[in-house]
């Protein structure tokens, strides 16, 4: 509950300190006298921006500042109130401050919606924004629990559809990546190559290239070594035998006829081996291309990729290593349709049950606001509630066969139709009904779906605009059976509204040699009935009037 105002420095407001209290207060005043600089004052505590511009002229700052506090339980009951202010100074900065600490102005206006919520002199203009008209539904049906339940469901269906849209947008990249590492794979498998495969090739080529070379020369070397006549080993042979006749004459001729056994020896086990290698050598044409083909591949591997063999064999794990989670990826997919679906299972239900909550709320809303506003004088119109779906696209929420698209604030579009007289055709309120028709429902609205936070003051800017003053006594039964769950502040015209409240603050503008300024004061007794007078107009007399006065505020219970 809103329990203090306090204005300085701001526009043509000195010093101004407003009073309020539970149920409908009010404030008067004539036209042109300030009353717009209060709900100005209420907007900067809600974090409205703020010109330099506002400050009175001559001074440095202007500050507002409130006191909150509980509807009291009983009288006498304590509050634990909070005190916030706000100030703009000339250099355009401003400031703010809860319970004397400083917060942002958006912390302040965070707190402060908690305990105000404005509505403005052109409330019925809110109900030209369809889009407005679901929280009236809302209200009426306390659906809180409902509304919450849908919210987190909603955010966990977007989330979950947007992981999935983000993964299938990648998944052509992915696809590509896939479909080359298979392709590499591929081609390094149908050759598998083994390590040292290359070096042990090009030996084998170059021994197949040279084979004929190489037969070529052991036959000559066999031939003279040993075969021919005349051979090494034949004249080896021969001067062993020579020396080894004298060899008995001196014993150092004995040991040269044993070595040139030894090399005897040796000529005879290099022509065998000779022998035994020209006997290996198969010098098959096919065979010597088989290897220079299979060679030829490897190297053309080896240039592709720009990696020697074994380098890329390595590299071939690493991709099959890519491969895999590529693979895993449609399973990663699974998933995530999996959750998409479940989100969607979740949000249907609580889609469901918000639909339900409002549809068995709106047969109740239209017979009361019906009655309402004919009330208000709006006799034999019709008020009805439209709930209807907007057709989805595929992945959409399904309800009962039909796909839904999913709003922020359920399944529902909410949309308000009236028959202004009977045997007229049916029509979007925004469409048909004039600005006091407007008025009247926007009034019936508030005061049958019990529509703000019950602990906040509602500030009413002239709601009565465009409203005839022959349903003024109507019009303030209805803020008094408001009043009876918010605290009402209303700016007001109207003195059938103005007798029936509990306090009544008048704004008053004065001119002086230093300019305008404006003081509010709250009204008791005389002084309230003559502000009373004064809203009549006066015009059928001062003791017709003053009579009239008496008897709206003795019937609005403020002479007891």
């Amino acid at each position: 509950m809103l329990g203090e105002l306090h204005i300085s420095n701001l526009a043509v407001v000195k010093n101004a300190t407003l009073l309020f209290g539970p149920g409908l207060n009010v404030i008067t005043g004539s036209t042109g006298a300030g009353k717009s600089l209060i709900v100005g004052a209420v907007n900067l505590l809600l974090g409205h921006r703020a010109r330099p511009e506002w400050i009175r002229s001559g001074c440095e700052t202007a500050t507002v500042r409130a006191v909150f506090g509980p509807r009291p339980a009983r009288q006498g009951s304590d509050w634990n109130t909070v005190e916030v202010k706000r100030e703009i100074r000339t250099n355009g900065r401003s400031y703010a401050w809860i319970d004397g600490k400083p917060v942002t102005v958006r912390q302040l206006g965070d707190l402060c919606a908690g305990h105000i919520e404005p509505h403005a002199q052109n409330e019925q203009f809110r109900l030209r924004d369809v889009g407005s008209h679901v929280a009236y539904v809302d209200a009426a049906a306390s659906n809180a629990a409902e509304r919450a339940a849908w919210s987190v469901a909603l955010d966990e269906f977007r989330a979950a559809r947007s992981r999935l849209r983000a993964f299938d947008t990648h998944r052509l990249a992915r696809q590509e990546q896939q479909e080359l590492l298979e392709h590499r794979l591929d081609e390094i498998g149908r050759l598998a190559p083994v390590p040292g495969e290359r070096e042990k090739l090009e030996r084998l080529c170059a021994l197949h290239e040279a084979a004929g070379k190489i037969a070529t020369a052991l036959g000559m070397a066999t031939e003279t070594l040993y075969d021919a006549d005349g051979s090494a080993h034949e004249v080896v042979s021969t001067a062993r035998r020579e020396l080894a006749a004298v060899s008995g004459v001196d014993p150092a001729l004995e040991a040269i006829a044993e070595n040139l056994e030894g090399v005897e020896v040796s000529l005879a086990d290099a022509a065998g081996a000779m022998r035994t290698y020209m006997d290996s050598i198969e010098f098959d044409p096919e065979e010597t291309r088989r290897i220079r083909d299979r060679l030829d591949a490897l190297i053309g591997l080896e240039r592709r990729y720009n990696l020697p063999i074994d380098a890329l064999m390595e590299r071939a794990e690493t991709w099959r290593s890519e491969l895999a989670v590529c693979d895993s990826s449609e399973s990663a997919r699974s998933e995530l349709c999996a959750r998409v679906d479940e989100t969607r299972s979740v949000l249907v239900d609580a889609g469901t049950a918000l639909s339900h909550s409002r549809r068995r709320c709106a047969v109740r809303l239209d017979g009361r606001v019906t009655d309402a506003i004919g009330g208000l004088g709006m006799k034999g119109a019709r008020f009805r509630t439209q709930l209807q779906y907007q057709p989805g696209e595929e992945g959409d929420p399904e309800v009962a066969g039909a796909v839904i698209a999913p709003q922020a604030d359920g399944f529902d579009i909410v949309r308000f139709l009236l028959q202004a007289n009977p045997g007229q055709d049916e029509g979007p309120v925004e469409r048909i009904a004039s600005t006091g028709e407007m008025s009247r429902i926007a009034l019936a609205l508030k005061s049958v779906s019990g529509q703000g936070n019950p602990g906040a003051a509602l500030i009413f800017d002239e709601i009565d605009a465009g409203i005839g003053a022959d349903l003024g006594d109507v019009i303030a039964e209805k803020l008094l059976a408001l009043a009876q769950t918010h605290q009402i502040v209303c700016i007001t015209h109207m003195p059938q509204i103005a007798a029936t409240a509990r306090r009544h603050l008048v704004v008053v503008k004065e001119s002086g040699s230093r300019g305008a300024l404006v003081r509010v004061e709250t009204v008791e007794r005389n002084a309230r009935r003559l502000e009373i007078e004064r809203m009549l107009g006066g015009d059928t007399g001062p003791g017709h009037v003053s009579a009239l006065a008496e008897d709206l505020l003795r019937r609005g219970g403020a002479f007891g």
